[in-house]
């Protein structure tokens, strides 16, 4: 157990952990958007899922090049051109003040503190 505990507070593991992460929460999204297509989604999970994915959906809203990739991600899970979703669209959620400017600056501050620690930890075991 010390073994993993020591494995896991390596800033290297940090590092490509917090990345990993972030891969898996943006690829994530896409079965989410298949099950909002094809199953009728209670208003109560849809709240969740808009909760969870509230950065992506204001990236996605805001930013046309991000706009044109999830475009094209979605493709792969549901052709939109065919149908009308299952679950009734809602307006987005209006976020509170600054929530997802102070979300971005703290996950930002992490990951350049886990990077400056993975650099600092490459820098002291060099000869």
């Amino acid at each position: 157990m010390r073994k993993l505990l020591l494995i896991l507070s390596r800033p290297t593991v940090a590092l490509w952990g917090t990345a990993g992460a972030s891969v898996l929460y943006l690829l994530s999204a896409g079965p989410v958007f298949w099950l909002i297509w094809n199953v009728r989604v209670p208003d109560w999970g849809i709240s969740i899922i808009y909760f969870i994915y509230a950065p992506l959906i204001w990236t996605v809203g805001n930013s046309q090049v991000a706009g044109e990739i999830w475009r094209a991600y979605a493709q792969l899970w549901v052709d939109v051109n065919v149908g009308r979703p299952a679950t009734p669209p809602r307006p987005d959620p209006v976020p509170p003040p600054y929530l997802l400017e102070v979300s971005g600056i703290l996950i930002s501050a992490w990951v350049i503190w886990n990077f400056v620690r993975w650099v600092n930890q490459r820098s002291l075991t060099r000869p």
